[in-house]
């Protein structure tokens, strides 16, 4: 029975709605963007999205400085973040994508400009989006993973 079981698993993650970020590099005089970017199943498609992400020590990401991506504009949708210092995590921006009831198509749905402490080393830092959770049009959940990206600071 068990072996029926993990096809069955691997099919749902591979047909569901995924999100990623694609890695970064940043130097300390410079930031970047970072990119969150919907890979949109069709037979599941969302008309809303939430997420967390988490930033560790020494990058800086402000909720003044998240944008809508195109693909994001193009459903006539808006980004609202907002920041929350945690203790165990670090700072975690909460976003919620959002606006009407056409549904999302694949590609950049939100932007966000990163920076540096001056006091970052160099290395890699690892950035989390976790808790996503997408709606449909007709109002049903649509669970997401959690991903992580690396941003190298420079």
């Amino acid at each position: 029975m068990v072996r029926f079981a993990v096809p069955l698993l691997l099919g749902a993650v591979a047909f569901s709605q995924t999100l990623e970020m694609p890695p970064l590099a940043v130097t300390r005089d410079s930031g970047g963007s970072l990119r969150v970017i919907l890979k949109a199943n069709p037979d599941r498609p969302v008309a809303a999205i939430q997420w967390e992400l988490v930033l560790p020590a020494g990058l800086r990401l402000e909720p003044s400085e998240a944008s809508t991506g195109p693909a994001a504009r193009s459903a006539g949708k808006g980004l609202t973040c907002a920041k929350r210092e945690n203790p165990d995590q670090g700072p975690v921006l909460i976003c919620i994508l959002a606006g009407g009831m056409d549904t999302l198509q694949g590609g950049v749905v939100a932007s966000f400009k990163v920076s540096t402490a001056e006091s970052s080393p160099p290395g890699a830092a690892t950035v989390r989006l976790q808790k996503a959770l997408g709606v449909s049009a007709d109002l049903n959940a649509v669970p997401m993973p959690d991903v992580r990206t690396i941003v190298s600071i420079r």
